[in-house]
């Protein structure tokens, strides 16, 4: 019985090819390039790229808790302040990926945002922290 399967798959698999070529050229005929859709593709682009960009910087923004001791005075508006700040990044986030595909110019400054403000909250945190 197995034996019989291995004797088929070729024939099975080379059925298989010809069948997603005839599809894959019918749906190349039909398929129409439009500026909406490369405008589409360039945000899908950015979302896949730009938002794990922003999840580590939300990471990062978070770690700000350990700046602070839980027996510290203001650690409550510590927190409320780290919160806001997260829900400002994730804002941010979402605006900046609606407008992206304007022109290349916007597209370079939205990549860089997060970068700038990894690099900010990253050299607060090595000041607050000193290692002997």
């Amino acid at each position: 019985m197995i034996m019989e399967i291995y004797l088929y798959l070729p024939q099975i698999f080379q059925k298989l090819v010809k069948f997603l070529i005839s599809e894959s050229k019918l749906k190349m005929q039909n398929m129409i390039c439009e500026k909406s859709f490369l405008d589409n593709l360039v945000q899908e682009l950015f979302k896949r790229i730009y938002m794990p960009i922003y999840i580590v910087l939300l990471s990062l923004a978070a770690s700000l808790l350990v700046l602070k001791s839980k027996s510290s005075h203001n650690y409550v508006i510590f927190k409320v302040v780290i919160f806001l700040i997260g829900v400002i990044l994730l804002v941010i986030s979402e605006v900046l990926l609606n407008f992206t595909g304007i022109s290349f110019l916007y597209n370079c400054l939205f990549l860089l945002i997060p970068i700038f403000l990894f690099l900010i909250i990253y050299r607060y945190m090595c000041m607050r922290v000193k290692f002997n």
